[in-house]
């Protein structure tokens, strides 16, 4: 008995600090009024409403189906939960740095924290973006709810595996923090929103083929167009870079916590 309350002890105590964090996370992000929350929530319509005014503005019409919303969130949602998760990783651990002084709060408890605070508002990102997009009578029938439901959750998961490994190496260098955001717009130009990969010349759906959420697009238009299939998504990818952004980024937080503690 003694000897299981030692070895639960310490993740008692990690269990409670990451409570805290998420805590503290909510409480820092809502402010004194829950305005500033949910003008986050109703964000990804700014998004959806940008590309919209784009596509009218050429007169282009959408590569699949006839909905121009539906083709054009199908796209979005699933850059925006790896968008908005990957900048609020990498900003927990600026926000979070002064309470790195203290031995009990880590580099993984302040990711995980994060995470799970990422985790619910994704959901209701999702929620009610497409709650809104129904409102306004767009076509709402999906092919393959599980399949979108896997593809939101890739897209999350990619971007707690790269904000976590950016958060970190933003504590060595502002250049570093710079080349992290900086993905955000280079992946929103990439991520398909104005295009199919399989109708790109070869040499573009080479170059296409390295961004993780490029793939994650494709697998969410899978999802919802039933007549939709492509040889472009590889699941098997988008995870092995997601696993090994989260390896090296549990690596590097080892040993900096290490070289944190030797001082």
């Amino acid at each position: 008995m003694i000897i299981s309350r030692r070895v639960s002890s310490p993740i008692r105590v990690h269990l409670r600090v990451v409570h805290a964090l998420v805590l503290r996370d909510i409480k820092t992000r809502a402010g004194a009024s829950y305005f500033g929350f949910l003008f986050g929530l109703v964000m990804p319509l700014g998004h959806i409403g940008l590309l919209l005014s784009i596509y009218v503005f050429w007169g282009r019409r959408p590569a699949i189906g006839t909905d121009t919303v539906l083709f054009l969130a199908s796209a979005m949602l699933p850059f925006i939960v790896w968008s908005y998760t990957h900048q609020k990783m990498i900003l927990a651990f600026s926000q979070n740095k002064p309470l790195m002084s203290f031995s009990i709060v880590g580099f993984t408890a302040i990711a995980l924290a994060r995470a799970i605070v990422e985790i619910l508002t994704a959901t209701l990102v999702v929620l009610v973006t497409a709650t809104l997009i129904w409102i306004s009578g767009s076509e709402m029938f999906f092919s393959n709810i599980k399949m979108i439901v896997a593809s939101i959750l890739l897209a999350y998961c990619f971007g707690v595996s790269t904000g976590f490994l950016f958060g970190i190496l933003s504590l060595v260098s502002t250049v570093l923090t710079m080349a992290g955001f900086l993905l955000v717009p280079l992946f929103w130009v990439t991520c398909g929103g104005f295009f199919i990969p399989d109708a790109i010349p070869e040499i573009a759906r080479a170059a296409a083929s390295i961004f993780v959420v490029t793939h994650i697009v494709d697998l969410t238009r899978m999802a919802v167009y039933s007549g939709y299939v492509s040889s472009f998504s590889n699941v098997y990818y988008v995870i092995f870079v997601t696993l090994s952004n989260l390896l090296l980024a549990l690596i590097l937080s080892k040993v900096m916590q290490v070289s944190l503690t030797s001082r």
